[in-house]
């Protein structure tokens, strides 16, 4: 093949490829500030006019009378049916995330029994990361005293046992950096507290770091929350949990706040594997937050390896791609 026939075939196609990938670079540049912008409220809006009516009436624009939007339906439609009341929802979303994987998986109704934790997961021999303490009754023994009425044997009726080499706390720290295969990193660092009262505290903050062609520094934003948080479901090898907090993005000038609600589960199937997962939903200033993470690991002597995927979307600026770290279990 000549060096023109060469030129002709091949350079009109990198041409036209080369501006698919710089336009697609431009289309996607700009995320955080994007970001920054819905989160202060500061964006160039969504292009729907606010109503300038009180007391949360609107009209039609087809000369309809106006009705009350806080009415379940309007008066001039004939099928639309009432909303149902929402304390029967409230009990479902109770029964269904929180106190029916709790019964299913405990086998039980009530919240007494106390967690301990090893060293790390599947530590001496151990089947997952916790262990469960019991009351049960023990035999009855009949007292027998001395002349001068001293026990030599007191009554036993309850046999309490802990767990040996357990702990009533334990702390994980974990360092991840992510991408979202565009221009966006994500290093991310998260902290669990967890006792044997089913009571703890998580946090957790990434810094994203936005990049433009030449590989310079276009923009960057931290994002933190701090979580306090009840472990609802703990066997030996499955622990479910759900908190709220409080949700922030420092800036220069200013700081950010928000509203966090967060659930996740760790599963520890067999030695050495480690799932993981999480979702943090929520706003932070005027723009709505979801935060998801998931992963699989492999633990040896307390230091975990694991890759997995996570995700932000915050307002309409979505943020997704893979993630891996390490995990260290104190």
């Amino acid at each position: 093949m000549s060096m023109r026939s060469f030129v002709s075939r091949f350079v009109p196609g990198l041409a036209i490829a080369s501006v698919i990938v710089l336009a697609s670079f431009a289309v996607h540049a700009g995320k955080l500030q994007k970001a920054k912008d819905q989160v202060r409220g500061s964006s160039s809006g969504s292009g729907k006019s606010s109503n300038s009516g009180s007391g949360g009436s609107s009209s039609s624009e087809d000369g309809q009378p106006p009705y009350d939007t806080n009415q379940g339906c309007p008066p001039d439609n004939p099928f639309c049916e009432e909303p149902a009341g929402n304390e029967d929802f409230e009990w479902m979303y109770m029964a269904l995330f929180w106190h029916g994987p709790h019964v299913l998986i405990e086998e039980n109704d009530d919240y007494d029994c106390n967690g301990y934790f090893l060293r790390a997961p599947y530590w001496d021999g151990g089947n997952g990361y916790m262990s469960m303490s019991s009351q049960e009754a023990g035999p009855q023994i009949e007292v027998e005293t001395t002349q001068d009425g001293d026990y030599l044997i007191g009554p036993s009726t309850v046999t309490r046992t802990v767990p040996a080499r357990s702990r009533s706390a334990a702390l994980r720290l974990t360092a991840e950096y992510g991408h979202d295969f565009e221009n966006v990193h994500k290093p991310s660092g998260y902290a669990l507290l967890s006792t044997r009262w089913r009571f703890g505290l998580e946090s957790g903050w990434t810094y994203f770091r936005e990049q433009s062609e030449n590989q310079a520094i276009a923009d960057q934003l931290y994002i933190g929350d701090i979580n306090l948080i009840y472990r609802f479901v703990q066997i030996e090898n499955i622990q479910m949990r759900s908190g709220a907090g409080l949700r922030l993005m420092p800036g220069e000038d200013r700081v950010d706040l928000g509203f966090n609600f967060t659930y996740g589960i760790d599963i520890y199937p067999t030695k050495p594997l480690v799932f993981s997962a999480s979702v943090d939903i929520g706003n932070l200033g005027m723009a709505f937050l979801l935060h998801w993470r998931a992963h699989v690991g492999l633990i040896f002597w307390g230091l975990e390896i694991f890759a997995g995927g996570d995700g932000w979307l915050i307002g309409d600026v979505s943020i997704t791609g893979l993630s891996g770290g390490l995990r260290i279990w104190l």
